[in-house]
């Protein structure tokens, strides 16, 4: 343990630890993608350090978190975090394989699942290989976030954007009402990350929502950015960026 970091403008703290990279905002643009309109059953698949979890707990403290991951050296600093942040009671930890948990029946399952393109250099160190490119394929990994899910349940992952087309061919036929918001680095950019959202067991036409724009030209954070990495709020799924990805 070397110190401390804080997210959402310090409403998170996390245990700086050596050996454990900093969490990438990844995570917390997935908490803020959450859908909570009461209290839910959530499951962090591959949660790593617990950053979804605890962000979410932040906006949505009514919620029970269930963090997965294989990595018991993760788990261990999750559960640390959860101490830190005073979240024991809504925040578990289970170490297991997504693909072997029979948990089931959660009313909402975030992922940032580690599926880099096939094509992507691999990592030396197996541990950060497994985190990078995960130990299943991308359509098993989400069919299991599917499986755990209650019978219109939702399923909500953070993707690069090259694994957008994979994600929805592994969708098709299983969930509905698919929701779709490519996230820019900044304006006139190609997207590096997608947000999806889908629902099982339902049969609602997909959307593409205009895409959020994360820094502006002067390369600090758009209003819509700031608005949720900064202030914690929430995306709207049912507008995307209002903002049209200004910058700001």
């Amino acid at each position: 343990m070397t110190g401390r970091f804080g997210l959402l403008q310090g409403r998170v703290a996390m245990i700086d630890q050596a050996g454990l990279a900093r969490p990438a905002i990844d995570g917390v643009l997935l908490a803020a993608a959450a859908p909570v309109p009461g209290p839910q059953r959530v499951l962090d698949a591959g949660s790593g350090t617990g950053v979804v979890g605890l962000c979410l707990l932040a906006r949505a403290p009514e919620v029970q978190v269930t963090a997965l991951d294989v990595n018991g050296a993760v788990l261990a600093a999750a559960s640390a975090n959860a101490a830190l942040n005073g979240r024991q009671e809504s925040f578990r930890t289970i170490e297991a394989d997504l693909g072997g948990l029979r948990d089931g029946g959660f009313d909402l399952v975030l992922s940032n699942p580690p599926f880099h393109h096939p094509a992507s250099s691999r990592a030396p160190e197996p541990a950060r290989d497994l985190a990078r490119f995960g130990g299943m394929s991308l359509s098993d990994w989400l069919g299991h976030c599917l499986r755990l899910c209650r019978s219109r349940g939702q399923v909500v992952v953070i993707l690069r954007a090259d694994r957008l087309v994979p994600a929805l061919v592994s969708l098709a036929g299983k969930a509905g009402g698919i929701r779709i918001l490519p996230i820019h680095p900044r304006a006139g950019r190609p997207a590096s990350r997608v947000l999806i959202r889908a629902r099982k067991d339902d049969r609602s036409p997909d959307t593409l929502l205009p895409g959020l724009v994360l820094h502006g030209q002067d390369g600090g954070w758009t209003q819509a950015a700031r608005h949720i990495l900064e202030d914690g709020g929430a995306i709207d799924w049912a507008a995307g960026d209002r903002e049209g990805g200004s910058a700001r």
